[in-house]
C-alpha cells in the first residue's frame, strides 16, 4: 500500500485530482458569487422599476421590470408591477397576460390581483369577460370596496342597471359619501329611461323612485315621475304652485278620449307619486302644454273664469310666460343666467369679491363651473376670505372636482406662457396671476374630513403624486386635518425633508392644531418633524406648547423634552418670555422656562427691566430670575444706565433678594472688575448712577457680608457724593441693628 502511494505516477494522479477538485470548488464558488451578484442586481433593478412606476414613468418601469421577469419568472411582485406598468401604457392585453400568469401559474390570490385582471379585461373591451370575472371575484371577496366600485361601474356601462344598483347598495353600506348616492341616482335614472324606451312604465317608475331614494333632489327623476303620472305642467313649472299642505296636488287634462276629465296625483316631499292614475304614453303627455294652470291645483285653465273647474276654488291663473313681458336690458346677460354658463358664474364671483355675500349659496351649488370661475378670479386678485370660504364649501362636497379644476387651471397657465412670444410677455403674465397652488393652499387646509377619501385615493396614484405642486397641497391638507394617525400615514409616503420644507411655508395659525397633537414617546411627528432643527416655525411651536399645556399639565413634560431635543433657540425663548405677560399663558410659559431659564436669562432680564411693562405681570419673571441665582446678577446690573429709569427700583429689589451669594459679584462689578479681563487687572468704570444703584442693592441685602462690602466700597470710592451715599447706607444699617 505504501509502495503504491509512494509511486510517482500515483502521486502525480493524486495531485491532478486535487487540482481538478480545487478548480471545481473555485468555479462553483465563483458561480455562486456571480449568482448572488446577479440576484442583487435584479433586486436593484426591480426596486428601480417599481420606483419608476410610482413616480409616473411607466415606460422606464416596463423596460426594467421586463428584464427582471425574464430573468426570474417566479418573481411574482415584479410580474404584477410589470402588468401594472403595461396597463398604464395602454397595453391591456399584455398586462392581462401577466396578471393571469401571476394568478393561475404562481397562485397569487386576493382582491388586488382580481381587480387588476378585471381592469385589464374592461380596458381591452372584453366587457362580457370583465363582467363574469368581477362577479366571480365578488363571490370570493364580497366585502372589498374597490371590487364593488369597479363592478358597479362596469355593470352601469353594460346597461345592467338592476345589478348595478344592487352592487351600489352594497358599496353604499361599506363606504358612503364622495357623491356615491348621486352616482346611484344617475344610474337609476338611466335605467328608468331605458325602461321607458321599452314601454315598461312599471319598471321605469321603480327606477325613478329608487333614484329619489338615493338622491331626493334629483331633478331628472322628479320630472320623469311627474310626466309619467300626468303632471307635464309641474315638470315645466316646478315650484310655481302654492299648495296648502306638505303635498303638492298637481293635475293635467287627459287627451286620450277624456277631454273634460282631469287626472290628479299627489306627490309628497320625497317625490314619490301615487300610482292610481290613468296610463298614458310619455309622447301623449308631452303633446299637451296648457297656456296657463291653476295656482292651487295645477289643472289647465283655458278660460278667464275666477273659479277653477277642477278644484272648485277661487284662484288666479299662472301663465307659462309670466314675467317675460318685461324689457330685457341685456340679452346676453339674460342668456348667461338661463344657461348658467361660466360667464354667469364669473359675474357672481365678482359680486362675491365686491362684498355681496348673497351669491355664496348659488356659487356653492354651481359645482365645477363655479369652481372654474372662482379659481380664475382668485388667481387675479389678492387673498379674499369670501372666495376661500366658497371654494372650501364646494371642495368639501366635490373634492375630486376641485382636483380636476386645478389640473385644468395648470394647463391654462402653461398655454398662456407658451403663447407669449417674448420674455417680457411671459414675465407680465406670471406677475399678473397668483399660482393656482398658492390660491388652493389655504383651501386644502380647510377641507377637513369630508375630503379624506378623495385625498387618500390621490395618494395611491403615482402619476398624481409625481406632481410637486399637488404633493405640497396634500401636505397642506393633512396639516389642516390635524389628525395624528393620518399624518403618520403621510410620513410613510413623503420624505420628512419635504414635509418640513412645506411646513416652513405654511402660516403659524394653520400649524398650531397639528403641533398640539404631540404624543408621548416616539412618533413620526415628534422625531422626524418637530425635532428637526430645519423646522423654522418657532411661533407655532410656542403657541402649540402653551395651548397643549393649558389643556393638560402633563403635556408640559412632552414639550420640555422636545425643546431640549431640538434646542430651544432664542426665538422660541423670546416667545415663551412674551407668554409670561398674558394671564392665560403665564403659568404654562413659566413651567416651560424653568428648564431653560439660563438660556433665556438675557430675555427674561430685558422683559423684567422694561420701563413700559405692567408691574403686576412681572412676578413670573422675578421667580425665574431668582431661581437662576447669581448668574442673573450680571445681567441685571447691565440694566442700569447713566440716567434713572422707572425699572431701577424693581431691579434693585430683585438684586437684594438674591442675597449674600450675589454680593461679591455686585462688589466686583462696582469696582469694574468684570469678566476675565477684570481678573487680569483691567477695569471697566461705570457711571455714577449705576454705581449708586449697585450700592443701594448691596445696602438692601441682609447679612454681615453686605455691610463689609459697603465698607470696602466706601474706602475705594473716589467720588465724594458716592462716598457720602455709601456711608449713609452704613449708618442706616447700624441704626437698624441697634433698633
Amino acid at each position: 500500500m505504501f509502495d503504491t502511494l509512494a509511486d510517482p505516477k500515483t502521486l502525480q494522479l493524486l495531485l491532478v485530482v486535487a487540482i481538478v477538485v480545487a478548480l471545481l470548488i473555485a468555479l462553483w464558488s465563483l458561480r455562486r458569487g456571480l449568482r448572488r451578484i446577479e440576484g442583487r442586481k435584479r433586486i436593484v433593478q426591480y426596486l428601480d422599476g417599481v420606483a419608476a412606476l410610482w413616480s409616473g414613468d411607466p415606460e422606464v418601469a416596463v423596460k426594467l421590470l421586463s428584464d427582471v421577469v425574464d430573468a426570474d419568472p417566479a418573481n411574482v411582485g415584479a410580474r404584477i408591477a410589470y402588468g401594472e406598468a403595461l396597463e398604464r401604457l395602454g397595453r391591456h392585453a399584455e398586462a392581462h397576460e401577466q396578471h393571469v400568469e401571476a394568478n393561475e401559474s404562481f397562485g397569487v390570490e386576493g382582491p388586488g390581483i382580481e381587480l387588476a385582471i378585471v381592469r385589464d379585461l374592461h380596458a381591452a373591451g372584453a366587457e362580457a369577460d370583465a363582467l363574469e370575472r368581477v362577479q366571480s371575484a365578488l363571490a370570493r371577496h364580497p366585502r372589498d370596496a374597490r371590487l364593488l366600485r369597479l363592478a358597479f361601474e362596469i355593470q352601469s356601462e353594460a346597461g345592467q342597471y338592476d345589478a348595478a344598483l344592487d352592487t351600489g347598495r352594497r358599496l353604499l353600506q361599506r363606504s358612503a359619501g364622495d357623491g356615491l348616492e348621486k352616482a346611484l341616482a344617475a344610474v337609476a335614472v338611466q335605467g328608468g329611461l331605458h325602461a321607458l324606451g321599452r314601454h315598461d312604465q312599471d319598471r321605469a317608475t321603480k327606477f325613478f323612485r329608487d333614484a329619489l331614494a338615493f338622491d331626493r333632489d334629483n331633478v331628472d327623476a322628479t320630472r320623469a315621475l311627474s310626466l309619467m303620472h300626468g303632471d307635464a305642467r309641474a315638470a315645466l313649472l316646478p315650484g310655481r304652485l302654492d299648495g296648502d299642505s306638505g303635498e303638492h296636488v298637481r293635475a293635467l287634462p287627459l287627451h286620450e278620449g277624456e277631454h273634460n276629465a282631469v287626472a290628479t296625483v299627489a306627490i309628497d316631499q320625497t317625490g314619490h307619486a301615487a300610482p292610481a292614475v290613468p296610463r298614458r304614453t310619455l309622447a301623449a303627455i308631452l303633446a299637451f302644454f296648457p297656456d296657463a294652470v291653476c295656482a292651487k291645483c295645477g289643472a289647465s285653465r283655458d278660460s278667464d273664469v275666477t273659479v277653477c273647474p277642477s278644484c272648485g276654488r277661487s284662484s288666479r291663473r299662472v301663465h307659462a310666460d309670466d314675467g317675460i313681458d318685461e324689457e330685457l336690458l341685456d340679452v346676453r346677460l339674460a342668456l348667461d343666467e338661463i344657461e348658467q354658463n361660466e360667464r354667469w358664474f364669473q359675474r357672481l364671483a365678482e359680486r362675491l369679491v365686491s362684498g355681496d355675500n348673497s351669491v355664496h349659496t348659488t356659487l356653492a351649488r354651481g359645482g365645477t363651473r363655479a369652481l372654474t370661475a372662482l379659481l380664475r378670479l382668485a388667481q387675479q386678485t389678492q387673498a379674499n376670505p369670501d372666495l376661500e370660504t366658497t371654494l372650501v364649501a364646494i371642495g368639501r362636497e366635490r373634492p375630486q372636482a376641485l382636483l380636476d379644476v386645478r389640473a385644468a387651471a395648470l394647463g391654462d397657465s402653461k398655454r398662456m406662457l407658451e403663447g407669449s412670444r417674448t420674455f417680457l410677455e411671459r414675465a407680465s403674465g406670471i406677475q399678473s396671476r397668483r399660482s393656482v397652488d398658492d390660491v388652493l393652499a389655504p383651501v386644502f387646509r380647510a377641507l377637513g374630513a369630508p375630503a379624506r377619501e378623495a385625498i387618500t385615493d390621490v395618494l395611491g396614484q403615482a402619476s398624481a403624486i409625481a406632481d410637486r405642486g399637488l404633493r405640497g397641497l396634500i401636505i397642506d391638507y393633512f396639516v389642516g386635518l390635524a389628525d395624528l394617525e393620518a399624518f403618520d400615514d403621510l410620513g410613510r409616503r413623503f420624505a420628512p425633508v419635504e414635509i418640513v420644507r412645506r411646513l416652513n411655508l405654511i402660516p403659524d395659525d394653520s400649524l398650531v392644531a397639528l403641533f398640539e397633537q404631540l404624543p408621548a414617546g416616539r412618533s413620526f411627528l415628534r422625531d422626524a418633524i418637530l425635532a428637526d432643527p430645519a423646522l423654522d416655525r418657532p411661533r407655532a411651536l410656542v403657541r402649540a406648547s402653551l395651548s397643549a399645556g393649558n389643556r393638560d399639565s402633563r403635556n408640559i413634560v412632552r414639550w420640555k423634552e422636545l425643546f431640549a431635543a431640538r434646542g430651544p433657540g432664542q426665538r422660541v425663548l423670546g416667545f415663551l418670555v412674551d407668554a409670561l405677560r398674558s394671564l392665560e399663558t403665564c403659568a404654562t410659559g413659566e413651567a416651560l422656562l424653568e428648564h431653560f431659564r439660563h438660556e433665556a436669562l438675557e430675555r427674561l432680564v430685558a422683559a423684567f427691566a422694561d420701563p413700559e411693562a405692567d408691574v403686576s405681570r412681572l412676578e413670573p419673571h422675578a421667580r425665574l430670575l431668582r431661581a437662576a441665582g447669581t448668574e442673573s446678577a450680571d445681567a441685571l446690573v447691565r440694566c442700569f444706565s447713566s440716567a434713572p429709569s422707572e425699572a431701577d427700583e424693581r431691579v434693585i429689589a430683585l438684586l437684594a433678594e438674591l442675597g449674600k451669594p450675589a454680593t461679591a459679584k455686585l462688589e466686583a462689578v462696582y469696582r469694574g472688575k468684570v469678566g476675565w479681563l477684570g481678573a487680569l487687572g483691567a477695569k471697566r468704570f461705570l457711571a455714577k448712577h449705576p454705581r449708586a444703584c449697585i450700592a443701594r442693592a448691596i445696602a438692601s441685602t441682609k447679612g454681615r457680608g453686605a455691610e463689609k462690602a459697603l465698607e470696602r466700597l466706601a474706602a475705594w470710592e473716589s467720588e465724594p457724593d458716592l462716598v457720602s451715599t455709601i456711608r449713609e447706607f452704613l449708618r442706616r444699617r447700624e441704626g437698624e441693628e441697634h433698633a
